[in-house]
């Protein structure tokens, strides 16, 4: 939908390696073949977007071989967003394997979009367009995004900062300084986005700020996407 709101080619990326598959046989998949295989994965996905589209949306492929978080930041230095789909593994496989996505969002130069494993397109009305940002309402650039998609899906746009202490200090302290320091950040909140709201001035845009775990307050809300923020802390 993002690549037909922009008139955007859509790329669709396989990263292949060879690996050991279970025995028989006991052999190590070569290249080669891990090559072959990729790129029939990626014809047939080809096929699959041909039919969603009804052949209106262009597309081409690329297979590479190596990490999949590789390909897609190499990509992504050309690209005006990347897509991947969230999955969640195990503990263990998380040990090994590791997350594309996290890698991916992590050195990609353009936003990157996470899909769920379970999320399905929303029928009727959408939900908000929720951005989490940090004290004061930075970084802009994420409020910006999450704008402009508002605008482009004429969706609301939340602007949220959670906050959440640990232990008994929760307790203690929120219960005493919770609504001052809500009303205060609600303030701050909705100052910094009236600025940006003059490249979208039809979006309606309400902010907030519970006391809540931060990750587990966009995640209930009834949202068409989600624009995250992650920080990166000094080494």
């Amino acid at each position: 939908h993002h690549a037909r709101r922009e008139g955007a080619p859509l790329v669709l990326a396989h990263a292949f390696g060879a690996s050991l598959p279970p025995p028989p046989p006991s052999v190590l998949l070569t290249y080669a073949d891990a090559a072959e295989v990729a790129a029939s994965v990626v014809q047939d996905v080809e096929r699959e977007l041909v039919e969603l589209t009804e052949g209106s949306q262009s597309c081409r492929t690329v297979t590479a071989p190596g990490a999949a978080s590789h390909l897609l930041v190499d990509l992504g230095r050309d690209a005006r967003l990347v897509v991947v789909q969230h999955r969640v593994p195990t503990w263990l496989g998380r040990l090994f394997v590791g997350s594309t996505v996290n890698a991916a969002a992590a050195h990609c130069a353009c936003p990157v979009v996470s899909v769920p494993m379970d999320w399905h397109p929303a029928t009727g009305t959408l939900g908000d367009v929720v951005v989490g940002v940090h004290e004061g309402g930075a970084p802009l650039a994420a409020v910006a995004a999450g704008l402009d998609w508002a605008s482009a899906t004429r969706a609301r746009l939340r602007v949220v900062h959670a906050w959440h202490l640990d232990g008994a200090y929760d307790d203690i302290i929120s219960s005493r300084v919770a609504a001052e320091w809500h009303a205060e950040q609600v303030q701050t909140l909705e100052s910094v986005v009236t600025d940006l709201r003059r490249r979208a001035s039809s979006v309606t845009v309400p902010a907030d700020a519970p006391v809540q775990v931060p990750v587990r307050a966009p995640a209930e809300m009834p949202v068409e996407v989600r624009v995250e923020v992650r920080h990166e802390w000094p080494t």
